[in-house]
């Protein structure tokens, strides 16, 4: 699973940065073998005003299944890629079983 993150005009130091890798790496590690590229693009939409202004668009690309596209918005970049992460592992998580559901109405 190939992990790539973009920070637009929101702040972040290479341990940040590292952190939040790790952080998207060990959440998707059950579907790691069904991930090729996750992409994590990061912005500050207001600058230094404050408030709930950390966007992240989440970008999952899948091996043999649509991709998953996953917004959240929240007042740090943190919770806002927690979120996302939530969201990813939930639609991955239900697209496995739905997969697998068909391939045993098959036999």
């Amino acid at each position: 699973m190939d992990i790539a993150l973009k920070l637009t005009s929101a702040p972040g130091s290479t341990n940040f940065r590292s952190g939040l890798m790790n952080d998207i790496e060990t959440s998707l590690d059950r579907f790691k073998h069904r991930l090729k590229r996750v992409r994590v693009f990061i912005e500050d939409v207001n600058g230094p005003k404050g408030g709930d202004d950390k966007v992240v668009r989440f970008v999952a690309e899948l091996r043999h299944m649509p991709e998953i596209v996953v917004c959240e918005q929240a007042g740090s970049v943190r919770k806002a890629v927690g979120s996302a992460t939530k969201r990813v592992k939930r639609i991955l998580a239900e697209r496995v079983n739905h997969r697998g559901k068909q391939r045993i109405g098959r036999s």
